[in-house]
């Protein structure tokens, strides 16, 4: 897994991850941190856990890397 913390400007934030595999983002998605970010989202993050972070993961497929 690759992943980056993204400012974009004084205050919003994301975060950029890859897998190598859709079993790699589900193991993520079920585990520690994410469960962490799931109890305190409603003060971290707006919208809380379903409209603010789940509303907002993006999924994509690399087509080339350099």
């Amino acid at each position: 897994m690759f992943w980056a913390a993204l400012q974009i400007d004084e205050t919003s934030f994301a975060i950029f991850d890859i897998f190598t595999n859709n079993a790699g983002r589900e193991a993520h998605f079920a585990g520690q941190v994410a469960g962490l970010l799931n109890e305190r989202a409603a003060e971290l993050v707006a919208g809380g856990w379903d409209d603010g972070v789940v509303a907002n993961v993006h999924n994509f497929d690399i087509l080339a890397i350099k």
